[in-house]
């Protein structure tokens, strides 16, 4: 079934390709057996473009006028993700206490650009992370917590953390 949904996606963006470069129908074959000759489907082509720029398919030697035309489509794609979300409980009785917890998490946010947190009253923190996959979602999280907790209980706080539900964006 995914497979057929891919194939389906990957017609579609070849369209889009041969409206917008008024290629013939044979110039367009040709690019699809290129593309077939290096990726699992066409779709996978156009995300591979999306994730890493035009020139991760390099060897597919793509006319300069087709290339821009594909990176043009593949900047409009929505890249599949995952989010892993959880709640961060953090207190500080010092008499500076929240700008103590504000200091580490605004440092912690600097740090990493796939990452979220968001206030929902005290000491109610949300952390959420978004990447292309679990597994790298759930290995840069653990580091994100450890420093986070590590830093607020130096500066005598306490932190929990409780996961709440993963979301998956786009299944591709």
């Amino acid at each position: 079934m995914k497979e057929v949904k891919k194939y389906e996606k990957g017609k579609t963006l070849l369209q889009n390709v041969q409206e917008k470069t008024k290629l013939s129908d044979e110039e367009i074959e040709k690019l699809e057996d290129d593309i077939y000759s290096k990726f699992d489907s066409v779709y996978d082509a156009f995300i591979e473009i999306g994730r890493n720029g035009i020139d991760s398919v390099k060897e597919l030697k793509l006319a300069k006028k087709t290339a821009t035309v594909i990176e043009e489509i593949c900047s409009k794609i929505k890249l599949p993700s995952v989010e892993i979300r959880g709640i961060m409980e953090i207190t500080n009785s010092k008499s500076d206490g929240i700008e103590i917890i504000k200091k580490v998490l605004l440092d912690v946010l600097k740090k990493d650009s796939t990452m979220d947190i968001t206030y929902l009253g005290a000491p109610k923190y949300r952390l959420s992370i978004t990447s292309e996959d679990f597994k790298s979602a759930e290995k840069s999280l653990k580091p994100i917590i450890i420093e986070i907790q590590s830093n607020i209980e130096k500066k005598k706080g306490t932190f929990t953390f409780t996961r709440e539900e993963s979301k998956k964006t786009r299944d591709n």
